[in-house]
């Protein structure tokens, strides 16, 4: 599996206007924070990460995880890229 890290800083991407000094967004890579009280899992592109950042396998979720995945909106769910296609 490669070195795929959790991007928090980077959600919102702007870049400056040319001629204008303004700015504006130029892309997003939106995540979506699932947990418990115990535990924090975050989806972000079609991948599942640790608190600490680094990916864990799909044969590796807690039994909670699918629960809840359930809760949240479909339209949540694709903007991170869940579930994954390979």
């Amino acid at each position: 599996m490669s070195q795929v890290k959790l991007q928090l800083r980077g959600v919102h991407v702007f870049e400056k206007v040319a001629n204008t000094g303004a700015f504006k967004l130029a892309r997003v890579n939106p995540y979506l924070r699932l947990g418990t009280l115990n535990e924090v899992l975050y989806i972000q592109s079609g991948r599942v990460f640790s608190e600490e950042g680094g990916e864990i396998p799909t044969d590796k979720l807690p039994g909670w995880f699918k629960g809840e995945v359930e809760k949240a909106s479909k339209a949540a769910l694709r903007e991170c890229g869940w579930p994954r296609k390979e």
